[in-house]
């Protein structure tokens, strides 16, 4: 299972969407981001568009329903990924990010999570 020690954390809440990014150190030791991002309302046009989009690095790296179930729990977030999450975002399921204690940012990106999970877009992801 990859565990991944989160170092930086932005979150926001735009008009149209919600987005959390968590920066952690990869295999190079570069700070990577990963971004969890739900839109606010559904595209009756794009349904597809109506999940979760996952992106690790790049947008070359990303996915739209990608997540059967994100947990978010005290110091961490838990991506259980299906086929399509495991192969767009070229990682093992599943995918831990640890918050160490002292990353500022925690408390108002489990928030933003919270309102994701109440989203249409958002309905896998379970913050306890």
């Amino acid at each position: 299972m990859p565990s991944y020690e989160v170092r930086r954390i932005r979150s926001d809440v735009t008009e149209d969407y919600a987005v959390v990014s968590l920066h952690y150190r990869d295999g190079s030791g570069r700070l990577a981001p990963f971004h969890i991002v739900c839109q606010k309302t559904g595209d009756e046009r794009h349904p597809d568009l109506d999940t979760v989009y996952l992106e690790r690095d790049d947008q070359a790296v990303a996915c739209y329903g990608g997540a059967r179930q994100i947990n978010v729990t005290g110091d961490r977030i838990e991506l259980l990924l299906n086929r399509k999450g495991i192969k767009s975002l070229r990682v093992r399921s599943p995918v831990v990010l640890v918050v160490p204690d002292g990353v500022s940012g925690w408390v108002k990106a489990r928030r933003v999570l919270a309102a994701m999970a109440g989203y249409s877009s958002g309905q896998v992801i379970r913050v306890a």
